[in-house]
């Protein structure tokens, strides 16, 4: 239990240390700690060399340390960040004449974020972990000064609604809340969940104009689909400009969590709409738009929307011109699609083929002058939405809440994650081949295998889902840290009491209370996290907490019961293989995990876990 709060408390101060001194310094603490560790070790003993080099060093981390400017511009200029070429620096580094030149760098917890110029008098690039960007446009107040803006393929949803209340969510440099002034909005709620961010907008406030403290202009520092499910206000426009953007490899996404892109957030943007409303995505690519594309059908579909009609409630229009899409062989760049609940009026569709017809950009989908073909095979009743999805090349499914993994476009399983399973299960084949032959090894292989791959497939789909109750990744990981380990310590401490011995002294019912336990937490989980959405984090973090207690008991008690039988017994290494095994089956499991969360969902890991502690219930190896 020790243990557990140890490495805890270890998470919470890195947090801090992050948060207050950023990356490097934080590097240097941690250093400086270790080398103290080894100097107050040293003495106790004759190891003169190890005095001195520890002394050594302790003073020099001392020294960097004391001296900000040093660390600073060390942590701005970090080798492997710069030089990296799957980095949004690498991709100008290439395309301008010189290097990028970083103007702000900083680094905490939760990500970092960098300011570049790329050579462009009007506008300077925010990033964010060197793979999502920003634009920060040069503005004195005055509207005139970027009337060049309404040139652009992000202005066109400006143009053709109402815009008097605007929602941007994700909007980043500040750049979305100029297309929303230019197109006579005067209520803007802003939505930003990285801080970073926003601090570095704040930095540059003499060239932005201070953007987010304009009179009409809210700001929030949180997160899109929290911000949408807590608000009781309707808008005319709601506006997610290349939430994710980036101009580099962006396959790291597909592993992650994205719960904005869901048909439950889907919906809720619906419902935020006033009528004639509109909703409006920027995206990066193709695949993002039809994803998109089909999310909405389905939506519309399930709203009353009759098939035939359904490409008359959307709008597409490519960045590239027609030209250039077809030299690229159809090519789709950054395209903008608009939804609404009603057909676009023939004012408005007018309104947009002029628009795109003065900026030159293709036309994707136009009610009632261009339509998508595929989809306009669907309106006529020809294919099933199955089969319209199965259609596309990637994996085109919508994503729901249980499934949130909206860049995951394989339709099997990506080979990235396939190949670290079977690696990391080659290793514990190994193992069990090992030990085979050994009736006593084997049970403890077994038994242990199990325990390990049942607690990650609990643990982790429990933190995924919790990220959008928290509204951040690392609040999520932290506070379900917290709560497990904490009363996995505890139930770990009282899993040799008397009552727990006699409870379990037939039959090992810890295994079936922790099945029922997790089933009954996968069951309530949604309804909690929703009662408790609008309350503050301090809250948030008790109701996760309570939550998980009751669970973390009985989580905490098979691993120690296990090795406290293998120490009665006489089975040599016996110990030190229950450790091994445990762990390598703990990696394969947290692969495992997210592999069946990305193609089944939350819920069906959640199960599978269950299911494992179950099957220890029927049948313990351990009990000869």
């Amino acid at each position: 239990m020790q243990i557990c709060w140890v490495h805890q408390l270890e998470v919470s101060v890195l947090f801090f240390f992050m948060n207050s001194t950023g990356f490097i310094g934080t590097l240097i603490i941690t250093s400086m700690i270790t080398i103290l560790s080894a100097l107050l070790f040293s003495l106790n003993t004759s190891g003169r060399k190890v005095k001195i080099v520890s002394s050594i060093l302790a003073v020099l981390f001392i020294v960097v340390f004391m001296n900000n400017t040093f660390v600073k511009d060390l942590e701005k200029k970090f080798t492997a960040y710069v030089t990296s070429p799957h980095t949004v620096i690498n991709y100008w580094n290439e395309r301008i004449e010189g290097k990028v030149e970083i103007e702000y760098t900083k680094w905490d917890s939760i990500s970092r974020t960098d300011v570049i110029d790329v050579g462009v008098p009007n506008k300077k690039t925010i990033i964010t972990d060197g793979g999502a960007s920003a634009p920060m446009i040069r503005f004195d107040g005055d509207l005139n000064e970027v009337l060049y803006l309404k040139d652009s393929i992000e202005y066109i949803p400006f143009e053709i609604s109402s815009n008097d209340s605007t929602l941007l969510i994700g909007s980043g440099g500040g750049e979305d809340v100029l297309l929303a002034l230019l197109g006579d909005a005067n209520d803007i709620d802003a939505v930003e969940i990285n801080p970073s961010t926003i601090d570095a907008v704040n930095e540059f406030r003499e060239f932005n104009g201070g953007i987010y403290n304009l009179e009409g202009v809210s700001l929030y520092i949180q997160d899109g689909r929290k911000f949408i499910s807590i608000t009781d206000k309707k808008y005319d426009h709601i506006y997610l400009g290349k939430v994710f953007s980036g101009v580099v490899d962006n396959s790291a996404a597909m592993l992650s969590e994205n719960y904005i892109y869901t048909e439950e957030a889907y919906n809720e943007y619906l419902n935020h709409l006033n009528d004639d409303g509109i909703l409006t995505f920027v995206f990066n690519d193709v695949r993002e738009m039809i994803k998109s594309i089909n999310t909405m059908t389905k939506i519309l579909i399930e709203r009353g929307v009759n098939r035939e009609d359904v490409t008359k409630y959307f709008i597409a229009v490519n960045t590239l011109s027609e030209e250039e899409s077809q030299k690229n062989n159809g090519s789709i760049w950054m395209p903008v699609v608009i939804y609404r609940e009603t057909p676009f009026s023939n004012d408005e569709i007018a309104s947009v083929k002029a628009i795109a017809e003065k900026q030159n950009r293709a036309v994707i989908n136009l009610p009632n002058y261009h339509e998508i073909p595929l989809y306009k095979i669907y309106a006529e009743g020809k294919i099933t939405f199955e089969e319209l999805v199965d259609r596309f090349q990637f994996n085109a499914k919508p994503t729901i809440d249980n499934r949130p993994f909206f860049y995951d476009y394989d339709k099997g399983i990506p080979d990235t994650l396939l190949y670290m399973l079977l690696g990391v299960l080659f290793i514990g084949i190994l193992l069990f081949i090992v030990v085979f032959n050994n009736k006593e090894l084997r049970s403890i292989s077994v038994y242990f295998s199990i325990i390990g791959l049942g607690f990650m497939l609990v643990e982790i789909p429990i933190m995924q889902k919790a990220i959008l109750f928290m509204g951040s990744t690392t609040k999520a990981f932290s506070f379900i840290l917290f709560s497990l380990l904490f009363s996995s310590g505890i139930g770990s401490f009282i899993s040799s009491n008397g009552l727990i011995e006699r409870i379990n002294k037939k039959r090992d019912y810890i295994f079936l209370i922790v099945g029922l336990v997790n089933l009954l937490i996968a069951i309530v989980s949604p309804v909690i996290f929703n009662s408790f959405v609008g309350i503050d984090i301090i809250g948030k973090f008790f109701v996760v907490f309570l939550l998980l207690f009751p669970l973390g008991i009985f989580l905490g008690m098979p691993f120690p019961r296990g090795i406290k039988r293998i120490s009665q017994g006489k089975t040599v290494n016996g110990i030190p293989l229950a450790w091994g095994i445990n762990g390598i089956m703990s990696v394969v499991s947290s692969i495992l995990s997210l592999i069946i969360s990305m193609k089944l969902g939350f819920n069906i890991t959640l199960i599978l876990g269950t299911l494992f502690y179950l099957i220890l219930f029927v049948k313990n190896p351990l009990r000869a």
